[in-house]
């Protein structure tokens, strides 16, 4: 079976990042998380929970995410961000993809946007 590394990027999420790690867990061999200098307990929580954690200051999104990606141990690689939280449905799919990827360089994932409970369709004024 293929490994994969999951990365998250964060910053003083400690009310919610335990919703995404719960979520990947299923997926992933490692979790690496670059951590923002967090005022808050993420960086304790996420190393609670096993995951690799490096302190970073912020110097764009690109750039940490990059930054995350190159500590990642394994060639496949899901970044996610600390909001953001896979379907049981979704983790399924991953799970099989991992167990023979074939000669693909990547997957696409579609995304749902959800905001005070509700699915966003479409934006507007």
């Amino acid at each position: 079976m293929t490994k994969l590394s999951v990365v998250i990027i964060a910053c003083n999420e400690e009310e919610i990042i335990l919703r995404c790690l719960d979520s990947v867990k299923r997926v992933a061999d490692e979790i690496v998380v670059v951590d923002s200098m967090s005022a808050d307990q993420t960086g304790e929580i996420c190393r609670s929970y096993g995951c690799r954690v490096f302190r970073r200051a912020f110097d764009g999104y690109g750039k940490q995410k990059q930054f995350a990606v190159d500590q990642a141990e394994n060639d496949w690689v899901l970044s996610v961000d600390a909001d953001e939280v896979l379907t049981p449905e979704l983790q399924d799919e991953i799970r099989t993809l991992m167990a023979d990827p074939g000669d693909y360089a990547g997957f696409e994932i579609p995304f749902a946007l959800q905001y005070m409970g509700r699915m966003l369709r479409a934006g507007g004024v």
